[in-house]
């Protein structure tokens, strides 16, 4: 059941649609948050999930459904591939917090962060309003797909 990333030219902002299945994948529809019908499909990284943390079977064993799961049957601890406990989410509202935590599990993944995240981590850290930083980094990204389309690159790593 593959997702795919739209933004609406309209509002520039991002969705999430899930198909069914490859060959059902088509149209959109419209934006969920202004209902624009003009959108561009993205490309996502992917995230790859081996086995359900609570469970021994692989996740393509796993029952879906459309309904919203309990609260209670969310995971809530993780366990990385050699059985270590990762980190979890801090339950805070603190934008220091998150942002010590992504950096965490950036470094955990051994994945790097992207600059355009790396510099709204570093701003969230010295105490920037979240809502400006997440605006900006949307921007950034809109501009770098951009670029990415057009075979330019517009944005520069400030260190």
């Amino acid at each position: 059941m593959p997702l795919y990333e739209y933004r609406c030219r309209r509002c520039r902002r991002r969705f999430t649609k899930l198909f069914r299945s490859i060959a059902t994948a088509g149209d959109p529809g419209p934006c969920p948050h202004c209902g624009g019908t003009e959108v561009d499909r993205l490309l996502s990284r992917i995230v790859v999930q081996r086995r359900h943390p609570e469970r021994s079977e692989p996740l393509d064993r796993v029952e879906w459904s459309n309904e919203e799961p309990e609260a209670s049957e969310f995971p809530t601890s993780w366990e990385d591939d050699e059985g270590g406990e990762l980190p979890e989410l801090p339950d805070t509202d603190d934008p220091r917090e998150l942002a010590r935590w992504t950096r965490e599990m950036s470094a955990l993944a051994g994945e790097p962060l992207d600059p355009a995240l790396e510099r709204a981590l570093r701003d969230l850290e010295r105490g920037e309003d979240p809502d400006r930083v997440l605006e900006r980094l949307d921007e950034e990204t809109l501009l770098a797909d951009t670029a990415e389309e057009d075979g330019s690159s517009t944005l520069e790593q400030v260190d």
